[in-house]
């Protein structure tokens, strides 16, 4: 039987829509899956058996994983060490929140809001050692109101990558090897309060019908 392992944070709401799919049968049915947290404390734990998951920690390098053909990340922070990546028998992959090559980074879709962007994106590529680079898979962008708020932008990403992830498992066993996309922009770590910052600036901006805006702090990739 074909083995997933998913590392999602324990708390993270892109985590909680892939488990409550996956509980109502309608990702992976017919998979072996195992959800890997960080920590033992968070929601999205209690929505599992004890034996649906693991905890790794946020290292993972000193943890012991089964054999597995998938590594799906998920909205996971922290590092996946290449030795666990290239571990998987088919493929590691990872569900990222933008439109890529634009837009990388963590958290990003709070960019999105304190910018004002007409759109967001999700983006499907191979996990490699250099953050959010490695082949896409697919890719697609999803339209936002000026009304949506941090949490809404990351709910319907969430619910998208939900529905689009099974048609790249099927992209891949089909032999799909992705396609490389260069340049864009990674978009660095900012505090809320900076973000809402540019929100009011971008607002104004919006609120005359310009396409100008202030972005928040990035730095433009050559590659």
């Amino acid at each position: 039987m074909t083995t997933v392992l998913i590392f999602t944070p324990s708390n993270s709401v892109k985590g909680n829509e892939v488990i409550k799919a996956f509980n109502k049968n309608k990702l992976f049915s017919g998979y072996k899956v195992l959800f890997c947290f960080e920590t033992e404390q968070g929601k999205n734990i209690s929505l599992l058996n004890y034996d649906q998951y693991l905890i790794v920690g946020k290292k993972i390098n000193k943890c012991k994983l089964p054999e597995y053909d998938y590594l799906i990340s998920c909205g996971w922070g922290w590092i996946i060490p290449d030795a666990i990546l290239k571990k998987a028998g088919i493929a590691s992959i990872n569900c990222h929140g933008s439109y890529l090559p634009d837009y990388k980074g963590g958290s990003i879709y709070k960019h999105y809001w304190a910018n004002c962007e007409k759109y967001a994106g999700i983006s499907f590529h191979f996990l490699t050692s250099e953050i959010d680079k490695g082949e896409v898979l697919l890719r697609e962008k999803i339209r936002l109101e000026i009304t949506d708020n941090p949490k809404d932008i990351l709910i319907k990403q969430s619910k998208r990558t939900i529905e689009l992830l099974p048609k790249v498992i099927e992209l891949i066993e089909k032999g799909y090897h992705g396609e490389i996309f260069i340049g864009g922009r990674y978009f660095k770590p900012i505090e809320n309060k900076k973000l809402k910052f540019y929100r009011l600036i971008n607002l104004f901006f919006y609120s005359l019908g310009l396409k100008y805006r202030i972005y928040t702090p990035n730095k433009k990739m050559k590659s």
